[in-house]
């Protein structure tokens, strides 16, 4: 992570957590447009690649809701 909690997408950046700011995480495709944001072993977010924008992971409890 960078300077003011960013990382950088295609030479444009996206903010996702002051917190991690110079950690390292990993983005782990899903599929064409969205990734699965990881810090450790730990996924903690969802990076949509046409927005650039950074979203919630679903509840467990809500998952479950659509099997």
């Amino acid at each position: 992570m960078r300077e003011r909690g960013a990382f950088s997408w295609k030479h444009q950046d996206v903010f996702l957590s002051e917190t991690l700011i110079g950690e390292r995480i990993g983005l782990q495709a899903i599929d064409d447009r969205y990734w699965l944001v990881q810090f450790a072993a730990f996924p903690i977010a969802c990076f949509d690649s046409q927005q650039l924008i950074i979203e919630l992971l679903p509840d467990e409890d809500d998952a479950d809701d659509h099997d």
